[in-house]
Order: structure tokens, then C-alpha cells, then sequence
């Protein structure tokens, strides 16, 4: 009831508002009432009428959904009862057939065993007959057919790899193992046989025979070497207790068997030839044998390989590394009974590494996977080539600096050609570096030279700190010979490492670091880990990473802060002395000196020679002591500290007439700056506010005049508008003067006493 009566509640309202917008609340307005009923009325008739329409087909389109529903109803029931029909007579059916269906699934289970009997038979035949073959070729010596039957067997092998029959993978593998080992021993007695011809292996008296490819012998050679050859495969994996053999192909293998044997003989046991302080003689042997067999390496056995599929492999190559492993084998063997004697293990490295340079320079042998300097990076091993090695370069760097010689030129006898006029200690010191970059240089890892490098800069901070100490006491005279040795030894280590930089074993140290540095960096948050892993994945593929900077960065800072120290003090030093000794000169009465008309010829001040003699004498001095490259920085640095020091304490500090301006300029540009002449054509452009103090100064009365007056409303007056070249700047430029500003050129003007005012 509450809810009808909201209902009627709201339509009332509705049709308040409908009359209110409609008819409104005028009496004249009543007359739309009737117009609106009949709207109304017309509205009511038409939806009748469509209502009516719809009522009239509605019944038509429902009923004939009705017909077809049940049509498809009674289908339905006629295809369940169907259905029901089907499955009554197929339960039934399969009911009678059941005792068939057993009775066949046993006869096939039968006829399946019968048929994997008959295939596994027909495998034991296909075995059987292939090693009856192998043992009829073998028996009549024809091993290449007996080599071609193998491979068959081996292929049979391959075949039954994935079977279930255990028993038959376990003969065939048997089977192929038991010829294999048999067609070994023949080829092998074969292969002695044509080696005993050949004298292998050959010593230093007695060459290779010459052998023509339509000989005998070498159609023998031959033929054992391709038939080793195809048994290469199968002898990779037989020989599961000779893996490191494996890796060497297998006739090259059985070459080196005579020399494993001679060189066990020689170098173990009590031989007098097995001596640890002589590792030189096993590796002299080694070189011995390589040189011997070279060319019989390179002209009879390379062919061969050449015209099979081991084609790309080098014979002279794969015997050296076979040779290689026995006296890797003989190192780490004598490594533990010397790594504690200082004395024997230093020179066990100085030959070790001796014996792999000799190996690339006279074989151009430079393989690190069958190398042996890597019996050098255990950690153990190692750690105590680093201890040595630092220890040696600190006392030789001690045992250079102590000697008396340390800081004299090496070359002083031919200083003209020896521009850098470097100290013996600088020289030797870097001769040291250079020493210990050649001995790691060929390790495998990088990781290993990196540790050789912190040893480097460990050196190269420890020098850097005796060159600061020996300036830092040599300071009070910065002219003499050994401050400027030191200098010249900062600048002469600074300009190596700086060529170290580009070299191709530094910039890949330095990439290594790079990477290394951004890794620790990046692995603090998981997403920063990634983007790095993801960054170092593409810099190893692409091989071509970003390289910044150098290892030798901190060095050369400090070499640069020293340097530049040092060259300071030496420009302090000298614009010292000038200091002092030009106070005569600046006390000269400049405002007082006769008209340049009266004075036939200007020369030199009185009070001006000695502070030039001073500064001539210094700059013959450092000439002859500091590199070209150190002397050239000097004398423009003290150009520039001069030219400020005498624009701003002599100049300024003193009043000018017209005789006076004239010496001043006479002393400075016909004397001063020609002092310079022999460093640089204009002198001048390193004085240049002494210059254009000296036009300002030797203007006429009049232009001098006019300028001053210029400047000074210039000043007075502030231009509000932008110019591109203010007035004032522009009058300054035509009479010369660009460096000095209107204010500095006005305060010059203002020196000039007896200048008119206009």
C-alpha cells in the first residue's frame, strides 16, 4: 500500500508538472486543454491499433516454433531408443567374440617374441658375419679392407646404442673392441716397422732420408697414417684411460712415443741429466727434437694429412704440443721440490719462459690450450711468483735510486739527440716494467696478468712517492741539475705509460677491469645485475666493448699533479728572482727621463741588465737540463707570469713621461722579448698586456688625449643600449689594443704625467 501510494504520489506530481509546462496557471491557457486531450486520444488509438496488429501474428510465428519443437522431440526419442538398440546388440557381439579375442592376443604375443627372436639372431649374424670378414682380411693383411669392415661394425654399434638388449649393445661393443685392439697391434708393428726404415726418431748428425712419393716407404708411411686416421674415432673412445693423448691424432701420437720414452729415461729418476737447478737441458732437448724434426713434419707428414679430412690440422703444430704435455707432466712434477728455494724457483721461471718465447720465435708457436706457462697460474704457484717478483723490482728500484748515477742523463754525452734527457733511475726503472710485462705477457688468463699489473702500479706509486720525496728536498734549488732530473724522469715515465695505454694487452686489461668494476657496481639491485650480465653477454659476442681510459689513470694524475708542481716552483722560482732584482727598476724616475728627440740612440737600462742576464742564465740553464718537451712549457708559463708581474707591479706602480714610456718600451720589446726569440717568432703574444701597456704609454699627446676622455665618459656614463662593439672598446682596438680592458686602459692612460686636458 505504501508503495502505490509513492506510485500515485509521483504521477501526480508528473502531471502537475506536465499542465504547469503545458497549459500553465492563466485562464487564458485553458483552451490548450482541449488540444491536448485530443493528441492524447489520437496517441491512445494509434497504439491500440498497432497492439491489435501484433496480437493478430504473434500466434502464427509461435505456433509454428511449437510444430517444430516437438518434431525435433520425437527425433530425438526415435534416436535413444536407437541408440539403445546398438548398444544391447554390440555388448551382446562383443560377449561372443571375447574368447576369440583372447585366444588371438596370446597367438600375437607368440608371434611378436618369435619376431624379436628373429631380429635379435639377424643382429648377431650381421655381427657375426662382419667379424668373420674383419678376421679373414685381417689374417690374409689386407687391413684397409679390414679398417672398412670396423667402420661397420662401428656403425652397427651406433645403431644398437638406444637398444633395450643390453647383452647384444654389450657384445657389439666387445666385438668392436676386441678388432679394434687387434688392427692396433697390426698397424702398429706396420708403423714401427716403416719408422725403424726411417730411423725415427732422427738426432742432430743424421737428417731425414729423402723420400719420393713413388717410393715404397712412403707408400707404406702413407697408408699406415690414413688408416691411423680413420681409426681416430674409435680410438676416442677406447682409450678411456689416456684422455689426454685423445686430443693429439692418434699417427702423431705414436710418433711421439720414442720421445716420451728417451725424455722419461733422461729427466726422472737418479740420472745425472734429472737435475733441478738445470731445467734448462730438458728444455734445450725439447727445442733440440723440434728443429731436428721439422721438416720431415712440414714435407712428408703434412701432405699426407693434407690430402685426407685432417687437412686444416698442422703436423709440426700437433707434435710440438705432444712434446709440450711431457714437460708439462715433468713441470708439475718439479714444482713442488723448488717452489721454496728462491734462488731455484726464479730461475725455473726465467728458463720456463724462456723455452715459450724461443717457442714462438723460432716455431711460431703461440697455442695457450697446449701451452705450459699454465702450470705457472696455480694459486700456490702463483702467489709465490708475485712475492718473488715483487721483492726483485723493489730491491732493484732501491739498489737504481741508491746508486750514484741515479739522476744523471744516460745519454748526457749526446744530449742534442736525446731530447728527454732522461735519469738513468728513470731509465732503468722502466726497463724493470717493461722486463716484468714481457714475462706475463703470454699467460692464458687474464685475470693471472692483472695480477702482474697491480704489482706494476704497486711500483709505479712506490717511485712516483721517491721522485715527489727527492723534489720535495731538492726544491730550495729548482734550477739545478738534480730537481730537473727529477722532472724530467716524471715526464719521461708519463709519456711510456701513456704509449703502454694503446697497446693491445693493457687495453684489454683495462676492459676486463671496465666490466669487472661495473659488475660490483650493478649487482647491488637485481634489475641493475641484469642490465649488466645482459651488457657483458653482448660485448663477448659482439667483441667490441667500449673501452674508457686506461689501467695507468691514477699514474698519470700523479705523474701530471708532479709535473706540474714541479714546474711551478721552478717558475716561482725564477719570477723570484726577477722580483728581486728588478726593485733598482722599478725605482727608476720614469716621469722624470729627457725627451726621446733629445737622446740620439735608446739603450738597455742600467737597472734593467741585471734581472735580464738573470733569466738569460736561467733559461740557458734549464735548457740544457730539462726535456724539450718540459722547457717548452716552462718558458711560455714564465712568459705569462712575467708579463703579469711586470704590467701589474711595475707599470702600474709607476708614473710615465714621454722619455719614459719610450725606455719602457725599448727595455721590454728590444730587450725582454727577445730573450724569447729563440722559442718563438712573436715573442710579444705571450706579453701582451706589457705590449699594449707600451702603445697606451707611447700614444701622441693628442690620440691619447681623445682616448683617455672616451674611456672616462665611457665609464661615467652607463650605455643602456646592447652594442655589438662598445665605443670605447672600438677606439681601443684601432690603436691596438685588444687584451686590456677600458678600465685597465684607462688606469695606463693615467700614468702619463704632463698629458693636457682637453
Amino acid at each position: 500500500m505504501a508503495n502505490e501510494t509513492v506510485e500515485e504520489e509521483d504521477f501526480s506530481k508528473e502531471v502537475t508538472v506536465f499542465l504547469d509546462k503545458n497549459v500553465g496557471v492563466e485562464k487564458e491557457t485553458t483552451s490548450k486543454i482541449y488540444s491536448l486531450l485530443q493528441d492524447a486520444l489520437m496517441k491512445k488509438k494509434c497504439l491500440e491499433t498497432e497492439l491489435w496488429q501484433a496480437e493478430c501474428r504473434t500466434p502464427e510465428k509461435i505456433q509454428d516454433v511449437l510444430d517444430k519443437g516437438c518434431s525435433a522431440v520425437k527425433e530425438i526419442k526415435s534416436l535413444h531408443e536407437q541408440h539403445q538398440e546398438l548398444t544391447v546388440k554390440v555388448d551382446n557381439h562383443v560377449q561372443k567374440l571375447q574368447p576369440l579375442v583372447e585366444r588371438l592376443s596370446g597367438l600375437i604375443t607368440q608371434i611378436a617374441e618369435v619376431e624379436r627372436f628373429r631380429a635379435y639372431v639377424s643382429w648377431i649374424q650381421k655381427i657375426k658375419s662382419v667379424s668373420f670378414q674383419l678376421q679373414q682380411f685381417v689374417e690374409s693383411g689386407q687391413l684397409n679392407w679390414a679398417v672398412e669392415q670396423l667402420t661397420v661394425l662401428s656403425e652397427l654399434a651406433k645403431l644398437l646404442s638406444d637398444s633395450r638388449c643390453c647383452n647384444l649393445t654389450k657384445f657389439v661393443k666387445e666385438m668392436h673392441l676386441h678388432w679394434q685392439k687387434i688392427l692396433l697391434n697390426k698397424l702398429a708393428s706396420e708403423f714401427d716397422d716403416v719408422m725403424k726404415v726411417l730411423k725415427w726418431p732422427f738426432t742432430s748428425v743424421s737428417n731425414a732420408p729423402p723420400l719420393s712419393t713413388t717410393s715404397d716407404d712412403y707408400s707404406r708411411l702413407e697408408n699406415v697414417f690414413v688408416l691411423l686416421l680413420k681409426l681416430q674415432e674409435f680410438n676416442k673412445t677406447s682409450s678411456e684411460t689416456a684422455e689426454d693423448k685423445s686430443e693429439i691424432l692418434l699417427p702423431l701420437d705414436w710418433l711421439l712415443k720414442p720421445f716420451r720414452k728417451r725424455f722419461t729415461f733422461h729427466f726422472y729418476g737418479n740420472k745425472q741429466t734429472n737435475n733441478l737447478e738445470k731445467p734448462e737441458w730438458y728444455f734445450t732437448q725439447v727445442l733440440n727434437w723440434i728443429k731436428n724434426h721439422s721438416d720431415f713434419l712440414q714435407h712428408t707428414i703434412q701432405p699426407i694429412l693434407e690430402r685426407t679430412e685432417f687437412g686444416s690440422i698442422d703436423a709440426k703444430t700437433e707434435f710440438i704440443a705432444g712434446l709440450l704435455k711431457v714437460v708439462v707432466q715433468k713441470l708439475e712434477h718439479s714444482i713442488p721440490q723448488i717452489i721454496d728455494d728462491d734462488i731455484l724457483f726464479s730461475h725455473f721461471i726465467d728458463e720456463l719462459l724462456l723455452f715459450n718465447k724461443e717457442l714462438g720465435l723460432a716455431h711460431n708457436y703461440h697455442s695457450t690450450e697446449h701451452g705450459c706457462l699454465h702450470v705457472l697460474t696455480t694459486d700456490s704457484c702463483l702467489a709465490r711468483w708475485l712475492e718473488l717478483e715483487r721483492n726483485y723490482a723493489i730491491s732493484n728500484m732501491e739498489s737504481v735510486l741508491a746508486s750514484s748515477s741515479a739522476w744523471t742523463p744516460k745519454y748526457k754525452e749526446v744530449g742534442d739527440v736525446d731530447d728527454t734527457r732522461t735519469p738513468e733511475c728513470a731509465e732503468s726503472f722502466m726497463t724493470l716494467l717493461t722486463v716484468i710485462t714481457d714475462r706475463y705477457r703470454n699467460l692464458p688468463g687474464v685475470s693471472h696478468q692483472e695480477r702482474f699489473l697491480e704489482v706494476q702500479l704497486f711500483l709505479l706509486e712506490s717511485f712516483i712517492s721517491r721522485l715527489s720525496l727527492e723534489a720535495e728536498e731538492n726544491s730550495f734549488a729548482p734550477a739545478g741539475l738534480h730537481y730537473c732530473s727529477v722532472l724530467n724522469a716524471s715526464d719521461y715515465i708519463k709519456l711510456i705509460l701513456q704509449e703502454w695505454s694503446e697497446q693491445m694487452l693493457f687495453l684489454r686489461l683495462n676492459q676486463h677491469h671496465n666490466l669487472s668494476m661495473d659488475s660490483s657496481k650493478c649487482a647491488k639491485t637485481l634489475n641493475a645485475a641484469f642490465k649488466v650480465e645482459e651488457k657483458c653477454e653482448k660485448e663477448e659476442e659482439e667483441g667490441d666493448s667500449p673501452v674508457t681510459g686506461s689501467v695507468f689513470d691514477g699514474v698519470l694524475q700523479s705523474l701530471q699533479d708532479l709535473k706540474e708542481q714541479m714546474i711551478r716552483v721552478i717558475v716561482d722560482h725564477i719570477v723570484h728572482g726577477f722580483r728581486m732584482l728588478s726593485k733598482p727598476y722599478k725605482k727608476e724616475k720614469w716621469h722624470i727621463f729627457p725627451h726621446p728627440k733629445d737622446v740620439l740612440l735608446l739603450t738597455l737600462s742600467s737597472s734593467a741588465c741585471e734581472m735580464l742576464l738573470f733569466v738569460k742564465g736561467r733559461f740557458q740553464i734549464l735548457r740544457e737540463q730539462l726535456a724539450s718537451s718540459i722547457f717548452s712549457v716552462v718558458w711560455k708559463q714564465l712568459a705569462q707570469a712575467l708579463n703579469k708581474f711586470i704590467f701589474e707591479e711595475i707599470i702600474l706602480q709607476c708614473h710615465f713621461n714621454e722619455g719614459g714610456a719610450a725606455q719602457l718600451q725599448f727595455d721590454l720589446t728590444k730587450n725582454l722579448f727577445t730573450l724569447f726569440l729563440e722559442y718563438t717568432q712573436k715573442p710579444e703574444n705571450f706579453f701582451k698586456e706589457v705590449k699594449e701597456a707600451c702603445i697606451l704609454l707611447n700614444l701622441l699627446p693628442g690620440s691619447a688625449v681623445l682616448l683617455r676622455d672616451l674611456l672616462k665618459s665611457s665609464s661615467d656614463n652607463a650605455i643602456c643600449e646592447k652594442e655589438d662593439v662598445p665605443p670605447s672598446r672600438a677606439a681601443l682596438q684601432d690603436a691596438g689594443v685588444y687584451r686590456l680592458t677600458p678600465d685597465e686602459a684607462l688606469k695606463v692612460l693615467n700614468l702619463r704625467v704632463h698629458l693636457p686636458n682637453v
